[in-house]
């Protein structure tokens, strides 16, 4: 019997000792602050648990984690120890049940004072463990030079390709060559640029194309044209649009030619795989002649606008431009993109233009192939 009671003893003095149950994050950041290798990490930790939960629990949570640091804390907590007689802890007689030849130990619980010492306030402090290490204060950075704004956007243009992404515009630029056959047999490399932008409730779609080539001092080949249009919707099916075209070849039978228009234009095929637009926009035409001559003319642009995509990586679409005028022009245009990655492609594109009344010394038909690596951005 007396070995019975002996373990019964001891039993309830175990779980009268035993520590209250911690919340399991409260136990991870012990836990981390135990094991940071800076010795203030727990010491700062306990004690700002202190402040939210018992500071006995808190103490006997932390002493699982380190059990060779009880006197650093307890001072910092500023409680007495748990293994010594003090205000507000019974007292605690060890019980040696190995020898079971002696006789059963009287053992005599002091009771609790009902006013417990209150335990000293303590400021809180910020855990290093958790908001990492102090940072040191720095000077203000200096603000980015300004270049002017031309060359500003130079360096947002730049950087927005080489990074591949932009906040507020959507484009591809293109390098490739490019095939001419009609009134120039030749072979040129070109540089391109497309941009898209929202604003407000329209849509600003963007197309700027180059092409320069010069071979001992002599100008073969010279062609810029710049394509913008602003464009509402209307509904699912219509749209409005305002367009202008301005293209200026040397090597054609006019120097360059613009046009201005307003029009709309109605989605026949608005699916994922088929897409079908076409389009009407009347407008003042604008030709330069070699000679110098300028003539304006009214003039209806007809358009159809189709694409179908083959597959995930694989996209054709078709352009047809009617312009009637007094000197009418039609273009065709098929286009075949293969994606070659998240921001690459390839691009092969294919244009006959025909001029139903061209200069003197100039051909009716015109045909052009392009390949073209494509950046997105």
């Amino acid at each position: 019997m007396s070995l019975f009671w002996a373990m019964a003893v001891s039993t309830a003095l175990t779980v009268q000792t035993e520590a209250a149950p911690l919340p399991e994050p409260i136990l991870d950041l012990l836990r981390t602050a135990a094991y940071s290798g800076d010795d203030e990490d727990l010491i700062d930790a306990v004690r700002l648990l202190s402040l939210s939960y018992n500071a006995r629990d808190v103490e006997r949570a932390a002493l699982n984690f380190a059990p060779e640091r009880r006197d650093e804390i307890e001072q910092g907590l500023g409680v007495p120890s748990l293994t010594q007689p003090g205000p507000g802890l019974p007292h605690r007689t060890e019980v040696n049940i190995r020898d079971t030849d002696a006789p059963t130990p009287r053992v005599t619980l002091a009771e609790a004072p009902t006013t417990p010492t209150p335990a000293t306030p303590v400021e809180p402090q910020r855990l290093p463990c958790l908001d990492g290490p102090a940072q040191t204060p720095q000077e203000p950075s200096a603000p980015p030079l300004d270049h002017g704004p031309l060359l500003n956007q130079a360096y947002w243009l730049g950087n927005t390709i080489m990074n591949g992404q932009s906040e507020n515009w959507n484009g591809r630029i293109k390098f490739g060559f490019r095939f001419d056959n009609g009134n120039n047999t030749r072979q040129d490399s070109t540089i391109a640029l497309e941009i898209q932008r929202e604003l407000m409730d329209w849509g600003f779609d963007g197309k700027i194309n180059y092409t320069h080539s010069e071979i001992n001092n002599v100008i073969g080949r010279d062609e810029f044209r710049v394509q913008l249009r602003g464009e509402r919707e209307a509904g699912e099916k219509w749209t409005f649009f305002t367009a202008t075209d301005y293209e200026r070849d040397s090597r054609t039978s006019y120097d360059w030619t613009a046009f201005l228009g307003v029009g709309a234009g109605y989605r026949i095929l608005t699916g994922e795989a088929v897409q079908w637009t076409v389009r009407g926009a009347p407008g003042m035409r604008v030709l330069n002649g070699q000679d110098g001559t300028t003539a304006r003319q009214v003039a209806l642009d007809l358009g159809s606008d189709a694409r179908w995509r083959l597959s995930e990586r694989v996209d054709v679409t078709s352009e047809s431009t009617l312009l009637v005028a007094d000197k009418s022009r039609a273009d065709q245009t098929f286009t075949l993109t293969t994606d070659l990655g998240a921001l690459w492609a390839l691009e092969i594109k294919y244009r006959y233009r025909h001029e139903f009344e061209p200069k003197p010394g100039y051909k009716e038909g015109d045909s052009r192939a392009d390949f073209a690596l494509v950046r997105e951005f």
